[in-house]
Formats: C-alpha cells, structure tokens, sequence
C-alpha cells in the first residue's frame, strides 16, 4: 500500500528557493519584459536585486534557460537549479504564485 510522503522524508528546502521568495516579498525585482511566444515559451527580462537577469519558461513555467551573473550561475548554470535571481523573477511574473499543493497548481494553470 502507498505510504503519505512526510515533509521530513523531503529534506529541507534549497536555499536559493528561499532566498527567491525572500527577494519577491522584498520587492526587490522587477520584471521589464514579458513575452508570449506562439510556440509556447515565454521570455522575461527583468532586474533581480539589482542584477539583471533574462529566462525562458516552458508552458508549465519551468526554467529552461536563464542568464545571470551571479556566481551560483557562473558555476553550474541552470543544471543544479536555478539561481535565487532567475527564480525570483519567474515568482515575481507568476505574480507570486506559490504552488503549495497540487490542487493550486492546477487551479493556476486552468483558471
């Protein structure tokens, strides 16, 4: 039989998602450009704590490439995540939307 996933199973949470939704409630991003492209993805360009950043969202509003100059992205890019500035600018577009469950997941993409 299945067994419920307990959060402490998960681990604790990526710190540069944190600091993401910390920079959102902050205010300390903005978003310059927004573009809906027929085939789909969307470009954002913006500014996140004063560096500016610039990313590419599927549909379902995953990263699928960013540019950033912080060092978490000069080191890995988007492989290991991305930086707490490319997601922050993603929140800040999605106008702060937090998925908690799947239920809102699903009542942000369908409504």
């Amino acid at each position: 039989m299945p067994v419920p996933l307990a959060l402490e199973h998960l681990g604790p949470e990526n710190p540069e998602t944190v600091a993401a939704r910390d920079l959102v409630a902050r205010r300390r991003v903005a978003v310059t450009q927004d573009e809906r492209r027929p085939d789909g993805l969307r470009l954002l360009e913006g500014k996140a704590d004063g560096k500016p950043v610039s990313l590419v969202l599927d549909a379902d509003g995953r990263v699928l490439r960013g540019q950033c100059n912080c060092s978490h992205h000069f080191k890995s890019g988007v492989r290991r995540g991305p930086c707490r500035h490319l997601q922050a600018l993603r929140n800040a577009a999605l106008g702060g939307v937090t998925m908690s469950t799947l239920q809102k997941w699903f009542e942000f993409l369908w409504n």
